[in-house]
């Protein structure tokens, strides 16, 4: 991991997780948001990528945002926690340009997608 902490300046972050089967590095590009102490990532309309699967199998993962590499693990946040609302609101701001949060969020990606977080060390 880097001495800095992550930025959310990039577009695209990169999530590597060790493959379930293959037990080797597998590297995702993949929108993200940034709050205080994890990186957080809405996985979309289903849970059934290879990169969720592959890090319920192994949590630590490493994340890189530009040439800076950060280290955590991984987990589902569940819906009661605060940052769950936290981490759709900040990647629809990020990525659809919502400028104002309502009482409802915009789209079903944001509705119904699974927060993930990634706890840095």
């Amino acid at each position: 991991m880097t001495g800095t902490a992550p930025s959310n300046s990039e577009r695209n972050g990169y999530l590597e997780t060790i493959g379930r089967k293959s037990g080797q590095p597998r590297e995702t590009e993949i929108w993200y948001a940034v709050t205080p102490g994890a990186i957080v990532i809405l996985s979309g309309y289903h849970d059934n990528k290879d990169w969720f699967k592959n890090f319920q199998a192994q949590p630590r993962v490493r994340f890189r945002i530009g040439s800076d590499w950060h280290t955590g693990t991984m987990r589902v946040v569940d819906r009661s926690e605060p940052i769950d609302m936290e981490a759709r609101w900040l990647l629809v701001e990020k990525y659809y340009g919502v400028t104002e949060r309502t009482d409802e969020l915009p789209n079903e990606w944001s509705q119904t997608g699974t927060v993930v977080a990634i706890d840095l060390d």
